[in-house]
């Protein structure tokens, strides 16, 4: 099931106009293999840091290196933090690409289903230079899913900007970040008919 959820995802991640010849291509702005645990006197949502209400809603603290990874998932390369023995986390990257604000991105990130857990709420975020670019929160318990949301971008990112993840859930669970892509027009790649 979550192979052809994936798959069926990375489908819609390319359109082609056949009359045309013009299609959106995939525009990478985070790189899942490049994406590092982020230093605890560094991360902005750490108790007593920017963001102070996502130490309150979580009971077993801080996740550490060791529950953070890069790692296939279903085909495509991701990077996971997993929750088994803590309750939020924090990792980075640098933006591949720049992009304007209003381009077009796309968020894909796969959660698996969320156990030994009452009634709650997990929050993700991913943040560009301390602003929030994208923000969900997903009420728990729930079965495993794929996220998917396509949005503009309600900022300008530079190449090289800091991009932090951050994952903060009750249950014992894994979350992998897939995609934050934009899209680019061009050419459309050669059709074997």
């Amino acid at each position: 099931m979550l192979l052809a959820v994936l798959a069926c995802a990375a489908c819609a991640d390319s359109s082609v106009t056949p009359d045309a010849g013009a299609c959106r291509i995939p525009l990478p702005i985070a790189d899942p293999d490049r994406f590092v645990f982020t230093p605890e006197a560094e991360d902005p949502f750490r108790p007593m840091g920017l963001d102070a209400s996502v130490s309150s809603t979580t009971t077993r603290g801080r996740c550490g290196p060791l529950d953070v990874k890069a790692e296939d998932l279903g085909g495509s390369r991701s990077f996971s933090i997993t929750t088994l023995f803590c309750s939020w986390g924090t990792a980075e990257t640098r933006a591949l690409a720049a992009i304007a604000e209003g381009d077009p991105l796309k968020v894909r990130i796969w959660h698996f289903s969320h156990i030994k857990i009452q009634n709650a709420e997990a929050r993700i975020v991913i943040a560009v230079e301390g602003r929030t670019l994208w923000e969900t929160r997903v009420p728990l318990p729930t079965e495993g899913a794929l996220l998917v949301d396509d949005f503009p971008a309600p900022f300008a990112i530079a190449k090289d900007a800091k991009i932090l993840w951050h994952v903060a859930n009750h249950g014992q669970n894994s979350w992998n970040f897939l995609t934050l892509e934009s899209s680019t027009e061009g050419e459309c790649p050669a059709r074997s008919d």
